[in-house]
């Protein structure tokens, strides 16, 4: 931006002073114009209101003479000739006409007259007003030329068919006019409609035509007309009298003596105004100016650095003026004194440059060293004089040589003023030295750059730390990786057995017709495998909080129902101890927001510490309480052994257990550990208040938001279990990859045991990555179970080349791949779909879950488990209702069930419940999970109910 051009005091002042005297005349003008244009106006309606008088006192008259000739004519005939006389002074003739608008009789008529009987008035203005009149009554326009060249108005009636006829001189109108012309000094004229004057108020002027149209605009001050020598301001008034208008003359005599006084006055004051400036300017030189100048001059001789300078003293009445000068002479004593300090404070800088324990120095722009300090000289072992002459890059480490010049570049060039990095410096002797520089660049008062200073630290036994801090770091990381890979070994190992055992049991648990003892067996494997698996997932849990990858995942869930089973989870494990499990809940919401199985896996392992460490006759106590609009408590407490206070303080560590768990040798010590984290996860935190031999009471709370009854709405309903696959659908061809035998043959089996005749999947089987690249090439499946771990070629390696192929080849079937895993930590759901699977499934698998996959992306039509016959859960049935439904099937059928209950023979009791398959099939469905659960008390309790 441009810089404004500098002036002095004297022609800035008289600048302003003359802005504002433009600025002050403009105003007065305004305020003289708009002043006198107000007394024009005003004036102007003054003599408008006295003029204005005029239409009234002519409206009475005519309406007088209007009333008096109306009684003339009501007269009869016979009294009309005795009474035209008292009408002379109004009208000066009446006469009585025929329809031919002729005279009939002669009631009065002026001297001058030279109308007579017979007299017709057609032909003219008169006439053809009297021809349009009809019945009405009005008074004519005036008219010149009938009977003399008077200017008169004539009044027509009209009563029982005869039309009269009355004449009107407008003498007593001259009168008026000019009684009030010569009373209001206004000249008043009576012009027609065409401008003739027919009548003047002050008929010496002369006036005998004006032009209506010019002057019928609104009247202002500056429209004037000259008459006899003097200026008049005409004004036409609005309202015609007898077809014409009323013309006043203002005169303009006083609104020009009042313009003209008022520009004396205004030229008055702008003179005034002149002289007052120039005056205060001469007076503002004198006074200020010059003080102020000899001030500069002063101060010029200060900046050469003559201190001694002597201020003249000026006899000033102005107490600022002789502040400016004691300020001055005080100014000039600091000045000299700084410069004395600046001096002393220069030497003690050199002491201090000299003797710091830090490497210092300056240095040139150009990067050249011409000043160093001791400590410099014994961290590069130079002495001082070949230090002066070296420059930054003579010292600096090849790798580092362009940190230096950067910075002095950039600094330079106003990027930056300072900086300080780490470099790498070669000693005199030839090892490294590491230095953290500190450097700064220096710039005179204009801001000139001058020169850098540095301070250079020794840092390289810090350096020789951080390496070895390094190396123990990277080895510690080292083992967790190892850790990792471990877990995931071990994952992976344990979890290929377990697959092919909890694949078979929860194959061979969907077989209807297994026979009970069997049936118990098979539970006992899927239950102690479940068990592995739980504690196989605890540590991988406990590996994913450690690494910071456990994630809480929200949704929608029934409350009430979680709670409910996880109660009868532990029901018959606390019936076994002899224990009393119950539950004890407020008014809950029933759909909330939140992670549900980790709440629930929460609740299982504090409830099942509790049953653990409960002697028998004991009680567990699940509770859960609203205390908030969207919060929850939950609480489990019991009545058992309870732990000491040492105790308390390592509960939840990992791999931690007390001496009770000890004794008892049950657990790995990670559940109470696992269970605060996913209560930390879910933004609660985990409480215990314990006393030895009462019990212990764990407790926490969790913010769930209440689902609204839209959003309710709108969530899936669960539907049954599948069962099978609809029967004539289009074949799909799936393949199973995995490079163990016995993780193939539960997941074939189990697909097989879905498919329908004839078959709707065709199965094929591959041992690695490779052979099932080959089958994609000559089967074309439409789905693939992908094992991940394989040797040859890996279930990744293996997808990415199908996906790459299916590109290649528009016309290929697009195969979907499905991986599977044995491990916890390798591969996460985003992951998968990120290498190109549709989904992601754990080993050991889940029935249900293999078989919702292969419905959803075989896209093939399935067959659910029969839902209750009412649509609602077995479990809503009421101990009344069991009842109601079980006595109403046959006493025979009755019998047999109670006599299969009283030897706990389930062999028997799943026989006699196939005939409620069909009948009843919510009752089955209650009684088959008795059943299967072995439920012996509950089948007791019911047969004893009828």
């Amino acid at each position: 931006m441009r810089a404004a051009r500098p002036t002095t005091f004297w022609r800035h002042t008289l600048f302003l002073e003359g802005t504002a005297l433009l600025f002050v005349v403009a105003i007065l003008v305004v305020a003289v114009w708009l002043v006198l244009d107000d007394m024009g106006r005003k004036y102007l309606d003054l003599r408008l209101a006295d003029a204005a008088k005029i239409n009234l006192l002519l409206d009475n008259q005519l309406e007088d003479a209007r009333t008096t000739f109306q009684r003339f004519v009501a007269l009869p005939e016979t009294e009309r000739q005795g009474a035209s006389a008292m009408l002379v002074e109004t009208f000066s003739d009446i006469y009585r006409l025929d329809e031919a608008l002729c005279i009939e009789s002669i009631y009065k008529a002026a001297p001058t007259s030279r109308v007579f009987t017979g007299f017709c008035f057609t032909g003219g203005n008169l006439g053809r007003s009297l021809e349009e009149q009809g019945e009405t009554m009005h008074y004519s326009a005036i008219q010149r030329g009938f009977e003399d060249d008077t200017p008169s108005t004539y009044y027509s009636m009209r009563l029982g068919g005869e039309l009269f006829l009355g004449r009107l001189t407008l003498d007593y109108v001259k009168r008026l006019l000019t009684d009030l012309s010569q009373a209001s000094g206004t000249p008043l004229l009576l012009v027609s409609e065409d401008g003739f004057v027919l009548l003047s108020g002050v008929p010496e002027n002369g006036i005998g035509l004006i032009d209506l149209r010019t002057l019928l605009s609104q009247t202002t001050t500056g429209d004037t007309l000259e008459v006899a020598g003097r200026r008049w301001i005409p004004h036409v008034c609005d309202t015609a009298i007898l077809g014409a208008r009323i013309v006043i003359l203002i005169p303009t005599d006083l609104l020009e003596t009042q313009r003209w006084t008022m520009l004396l006055y205004l030229c008055g004051m702008l003179v005034s105004l002149i002289l007052v400036v120039m005056i205060k300017n001469r007076w503002l030189y004198r006074s200020i100016i010059q003080p102020v100048s000899a001030f500069a001059e002063r101060m010029r001789d200060l900046e050469q650095g003559q201190f001694a300078v002597s201020v003249p003293v000026v006899e000033s009445r102005f107490r600022e003026l002789a502040s400016l000068q004691r300020r001055f002479r005080a100014m000039s004593e600091a000045i000299r004194q700084r410069e004395q300090s600046l001096r002393e404070s220069e030497s003690r800088f050199r002491l201090a440059f000299d003797n710091a324990n830090t490497g210092m120095c300056l240095v040139d722009l150009q990067g050249r060293l011409f000043q160093v300090n001791d400590k410099m000289t014994e961290i590069f072992g130079y002495p001082r004089e070949v230090l002066e002459g070296m420059t930054v890059n003579d010292l600096t480490e090849p790798e580092d040589i362009a940190l230096s010049p950067t910075f002095i570049e950039r600094a330079q060039h106003g990027g930056v003023n300072n900086a300080v990095f780490e470099k790498r410096y070669r000693h005199s002797e030839g090892h490294v030295v590491y230095g953290l520089v500190a450097s700064a660049l220096v710039r005179d008062a204009s801001g000139q750059p001058l020169y850098f200073i540095s301070q250079v630290q020794d840092i390289s036994e810090r350096k020789r730390q951080e390496q070895e801090l390094k190396q123990t770091r990277d080895a510690a990381e080292a083992a967790n990786r190892a850790k990792s890979v471990f877990l995931a070994n071990m994952s992976h190992e344990i979890r290929t057995p377990l697959n092919a055992i909890l694949g078979f049991a929860q194959i061979l648990a969907r077989t209807p017709d297994l026979p009970a003892e069997q049936r118990q067996s098979v539970d006992v494997i899927a239950r102690s495998g479940e068990h592995l698996l739980t504690l196989i997932n605890n540590i991988l849990e406990m590996a994913k909080v450690e690494a910071g990858r456990m994630l809480c995942q929200t949704a929608p869930f029934d409350l009430p129902a979680l709670l409910c089973e996880t109660e009868s989870f532990f029901r018959q494990r606390a019936s076994e101890r002899r224990l009393t499990l119950e539950r004890v809940t407020d008014e809950l919401p029933r759909l909330v927001v939140g992670d549900a199985t980790k709440l629930r896996q929460v609740l299982i392992n504090l409830i099942s510490n509790a049953i653990k460490f409960t002697p028998a006759c004991g009680r567990v106590t699940l509770m859960a309480r609203a205390i908030g609009a969207d919060e929850i408590r939950f609480s489990v407490a019991d009545t058992g052994v309870g732990i000491t206070t040492e105790e308390l303080g390592q509960l939840f560590n990992p791999f931690v257990q007390t001496a009770a768990g000890r004794r008892q040798q049950d657990g790995t010590g990670l559940g109470l550990a696992l269970s605060r984290e996913y209560t930390r996860l879910m933004g609660g935190e985990l409480a215990v208040e314990s006393r030895v031999g009462h019990g212990s009471r764990f407790e926490f709370s969790l913010r769930l938001p209440v689902v609204g009854s839209a959003q309710a709405e709108a969530l899936p309903v669960e539907s049954m279990p599948i069962i099978g696959l609809a029967p004539s659908q289009p074949p799909r061809r799936l393949l199973i990859v995995d490079d163990l035998a016995d993780n193939r043959a539960p997941l074939r089996v189990l697909l097989e045991s879905i498919n329908p005749q004839p078959p709707v999947l065709e199965l094929r089987e591959a041992a690695d990555g490779r052979e099932a690249l080959e089958l994609w090439e000559r089967w074309q499946p439409h789905l693939i179970f992908m094992d991940l771990r394989m040797p040859v070629m890996s279930g990744e390696e293996a997808t990415r080349r199908i996906m790459a192929r299916m590109r290649e080849r528009p016309d290929a079937i697009q195969t979907r791949v499905i991986a599977l895993t044995a491990s916890g930590l390798d591969v996460q759901p985003e992951e998968s779909l990120a290498l190109g699977f549709v989904a992601l499934a754990h080993k050991p698998f889940q029935v249900d879950e293999i078989l919702e996959l292969v419905a959803r992306f075989a896209e093939l039509r399935v067959i659910h488990a029969a839902a209750p016959a009412d649509g609602a859960s077995s479990s809503a049935l009421s101990q009344a209702a069991l009842a109601e439904r079980w006595a109403a099937h046959p006493e025979s059928w009755r019998t047999a069930v109670s006599a299969a209950v009283s030897i706990g023979d389930f062999e028997q009791i799943a026989s006699h419940l196939e005939a409620l398959r069909e009948t009843d099939p919510l009752l089955h469905e209650t009684l088959a999970r008795w059943a299967h659960d072995y439920d012996l008390e509950s089948f007791a309790q019911l047969c004893a109910s009828c």
